[in-house]
């Protein structure tokens, strides 16, 4: 949502390979939640910092 142009277009998407779907779930589903602390562990986000902070938008693409 902080994308120049999402109030025209709205949020950014990208389309997944199944392969790629099935490892997002895998981190989602298991090895987020032991990773992070709890408190961190509630934020919407998916894709988080060590110390549980969100990941800006140009970080996430070379995370996957």
């Amino acid at each position: 949502m902080d994308h120049k142009t999402a109030a025209v277009y709205g949020p950014a998407r990208f389309v997944l390979t199944l392969s790629l779907c099935g490892w997002l779930r895998v981190y989602a589903e298991k090895i987020r939640p032991q990773v992070i602390a709890e408190a961190a562990a509630a934020a919407d986000e998916l894709f988080l910092t060590w110390n549980g902070e969100a990941i800006c938008s140009g970080q996430i693409i070379k995370c996957i």
